[in-house]
């Protein structure tokens, strides 16, 4: 309630709505993008396991 507020209130709802829909795209986004860094960074890293054991 506090940090609804704070907003300014000529701001129109739709672009708050918008802003908040954008802001949850780029958490997906960075989420996704984290994961797919992870699932590289260990394939990268089993990849050279193996061949320091070949």
């Amino acid at each position: 309630m506090d940090r609804e507020a704070k907003l300014p209130r000529h701001v129109p709802k739709l672009l708050q709505i918008q802003f908040a829909q954008f802001l949850n795209n780029l958490l997906e986004y960075s989420s996704e993008l984290t994961y797919f860094a992870i699932n590289a960074f260990q394939t990268s890293s089993l990849r050279r396991v193996q061949i320091n054991t070949l």
